[in-house]
């Protein structure tokens, strides 16, 4: 962080990681879609997320 001076733009790759996870993303709407019929998956890969962060982990 202090290369970047202070502050990072971060993309966890949701989409990646839903469709590894088994969601189907085959929509245009696809994280509305997730959000209403896999909120179990979002929630897991945002808790993924934040912990990688909080020990300042790359996320792959």
């Amino acid at each position: 962080m202090g290369q970047c001076g202070g502050c990072a733009v971060i993309d966890g790759g949701l989409a990646t990681e839903l469709e590894r996870n088994g969601a189907d993303l085959n929509d245009h709407l696809w994280s509305a879609k997730c959000l209403i019929s896999s909120p179990h998956l979002i929630r897991k890969l945002f808790s993924i997320f934040c912990l990688l962060l909080l020990n300042a982990q790359d996320i792959p």
